[in-house]
């Protein structure tokens, strides 16, 4: 239980970056196309 109390936050920040960079890299690309 003790590692999974560890490794929770950890992969919850890891997702969230990975979301952000993922809409960051989709925007850009849409702004691409525009122009």
């Amino acid at each position: 239980m003790a590692s999974l109390l560890c490794c929770g936050p950890k992969l919850a920040a890891c997702g969230i970056v990975l979301s952000a960079w993922g809409v960051i890299m989709l925007v850009r690309g849409l702004t691409r196309e525009r122009v």
